[in-house]
């Protein structure tokens, strides 16, 4: 080995691994959330300010506090939603006998549109 070729294998090596960072999640959009209920938007507001929404029906209470939104309360009968922990951008929260969703989206789209298994 030549006395370069070390450097030009770093080189090559880093240049690389540049397209990673076009993979890695987008920070700094508007995150925002918004919670529906049969369809119809109830709340959209942005995740990092505190709210506590209650469906007009009054079956469920969503808490977004410390920008995560949360199910605090449901009247449904199984609750998985309140077991299913904070709303993501991959990960909604659905309450499916109340019709209540909870949808976390970002400025100018996702970075991931799937996740697949």
């Amino acid at each position: 080995m030549k006395r370069g070729d070390f450097a030009v294998i770093c080189a090559a090596a880093l240049l690389s691994l540049l397209p990673l960072l076009l993979l890695l999640p987008q920070r700094g959009g508007a995150v925002r959330v918004a919670v529906l209920q049969h369809g119809a938007v109830i709340y959209d507001g942005p995740l990092s300010e505190d709210a506590r929404i209650v469906t007009p029906e009054g079956g469920n209470v969503i808490e977004i506090k410390n920008g995560e939104a949360r199910m605090l309360l449901a009247d449904c009968p199984d609750g998985l939603c309140l077991r299913a922990g904070a709303a993501g951008a991959l990960h909604p929260l659905v309450c499916l006998p109340n019709q209540v969703a909870v949808i976390i989206s970002g400025e100018g789209g996702d970075a991931l549109d799937a996740i697949t298994q």
